[in-house]
């Protein structure tokens, strides 16, 4: 008896709860909770947006899907409980996405083909605005949002400019700038413009915003060529207009700004800048394709995934690496929190978590169910840190669920 009740007692332990490799690894963990967000799953339509699992510290967004259309979910951080479900205009899967998004604790903002939504997170109320907003990169400060806009002239020229929203005025956006060289470049000899970020930030006292763009002709022959610009919003005025990425022929892909410097990727460069004086301070080539970014401000560290299944982590100051670990090309952001970075490994379809000062594994959790086209993770990562003793919490999703799981740390 006394032998059975102490096998009992063992298999509910929580450490039974986790599944250990001999290198050391968690490889399964059971989830906190997790909700099933697809409603048929023999149509072989998964959940296919993108939402970084925002939340606001009691409710956590999540796509899903619903009659083969999108839906947007939000649901109790705790419970795993759907709050509400955005499903009134039928948008079709994988339309209704962010790329860099943008909250401001309260509401954030979305978009689908022509239009965008300002959603309460809370509740789900939104409004719904049509624009020609063509790129889903959302960045913002405080209540103002930021977004990259085509633009036409008279000769039918598109041109890409900055424009701005209000979450608490919703009025509808902005035009603030077009970056001068993007406008000219839109003329009769050919080229075009395409704008992926545009970033804004505080700096002695004034809003700048920070453009990074590209530059071709019209067939694509001679490849493209890569600027960036910035931009005094509380002034007015152009402090640098059109700063030429000097090597970089495919385009910027994403741009950052941290501690009066701009870092700046294309496909497999990463470009340091002063904010100051627009000196570039480093360049670094990494051996494959960049797909993912974080810096991470408090650790004065860079991480970036690439497809070469590996991550690197360097000094944000003199680009000097610090460790490199075998791990997967990503198909998610890589998320930071309390001394962890999470993502999904796109080959493996595992959540990978690993020591920010190490790069050591902590993770590489399968996905609990197999089911249907659900076999992996996919598309994202959120969290919320730890906070009055308790470990932090850490959300993604398969192409079937959302899940929640205790963070490491």
């Amino acid at each position: 008896m006394f032998i059975f009740i102490s096998l009992f007692l063992l298999s509910c332990s929580p450490e039974n709860k986790k599944s250990i490799n001999p290198l050391g690894f968690i490889e399964k963990i059971n989830p906190l909770w997790t909700t099933v967000l697809l409603d048929d799953f023999n149509n072989g339509i998964g959940i296919q947006g993108n939402t970084h699992a925002m939340n606001n510290g009691n409710v956590v967004l999540f796509n899903g899907v619903k009659n083969t259309f999108q839906t947007l979910n939000g649901l109790d951080v705790n419970t795993g409980k759907i709050i509400w479900t955005f499903d009134k205009d039928m948008v079709r899967n994988g339309n209704f996405v962010h790329d860099h998004f943008y909250s401001n604790g309260n509401y954030t903002i979305f978009k689908s083909l022509k239009d965008y939504y300002i959603f309460n997170i809370s509740n789900g109320r939104y409004q719904k605005e049509t624009s020609q907003i063509s790129y889903v990169s959302v960045y913002g400060l405080q209540n103002n949002f930021y977004i990259p806009m085509e633009f036409s002239d008279s000769l039918n020229n598109t041109y890409y400019c900055v424009t701005k929203g209000d979450f608490l005025n919703l009025d509808g956006i902005q035009k603030i700038s077009c970056p001068i060289y993007s406008i000219k470049a839109s003329t009769p000899l050919g080229r075009y413009s395409f704008m992926r970020n545009t970033v804004p930030f505080e700096q002695s006292g004034n809003r700048l915003i920070l453009m990074a763009y590209s530059v071709a002709k019209s067939n694509g022959s001679q490849g493209m060529a890569s600027y960036w610009s910035l931009y005094n919003e509380t002034k007015e005025n152009w402090i640098f207009d059109s700063v030429r990425i000097e090597d970089s022929i495919t385009g910027p892909h994403d741009a950052f700004y941290y501690n009066s410097k701009f870092y700046i990727t294309d496909q497999t460069n990463l470009y340091c800048y002063s904010s100051l004086d627009a000196e570039l301070l480093w360049q670094k080539e990494f051996p494959a394709q960049i797909d993912a970014m974080n810096i991470i401000e408090e650790h004065n560290k860079i991480v970036i995934n690439c497809v070469n299944y590996t991550s690197y982590c360097i000094n944000a100051d003199s680009n000097t690496q610090i460790w490199q670990e075998n791990t997967a090309a990503s198909t998610s952001n890589i998320h930071y929190q309390d001394g962890v970075v999470y993502f999904i490994g796109g080959d493996t379809g595992k959540l990978h978590a690993l020591d920010i000062n190490t790069g050591k594994h902590y993770w590489k959790v399968v996905v609990p169910h197999l089911d249907g086209p659900g076999s992996s993770f996919s598309k994202h990562v959120g969290g919320m840190p730890a906070q009055n003793g308790k470990k932090g919490k850490i959300f993604t999703s398969s192409f079937t669920r959302a899940y929640c799981f205790e963070a490491v740390n």
